[in-house]
């Protein structure tokens, strides 16, 4: 998965952030499977799917998500 390319400019994404997106993720997955019926074997692989990404994000495996891993800030700046 590509995020950005080198040609772009783009502001840091906090590991914080990264976190908390992989925290809600793997809610999302688990709350779907446990209280909604699948019926679509694909649906099946969408969430596995996902639940891969929320556990590389959860144990901060950014080089397998993330081209150019330098965007990610492990300090909150709270400067604007």
């Amino acid at each position: 998965m590509l995020l950005h390319s080198k040609d772009t400019k783009v502001e840091k994404i906090y590991d914080e952030d990264l976190q908390f997106l992989g925290k809600q993720l793997k809610e999302y997955v688990e709350l779907y499977r446990h209280n909604i019926t699948i019926f679509e074997p694909e649906h099946f692989k969408i969430l596995d799917r996902l639940y891969e990404i929320s556990h590389l994000l959860l144990t901060r495996q950014y080089d397998m998500l993330i081209s150019d891993t330098s965007i990610i800030s492990y300090e909150k700046d709270y400067t604007f």
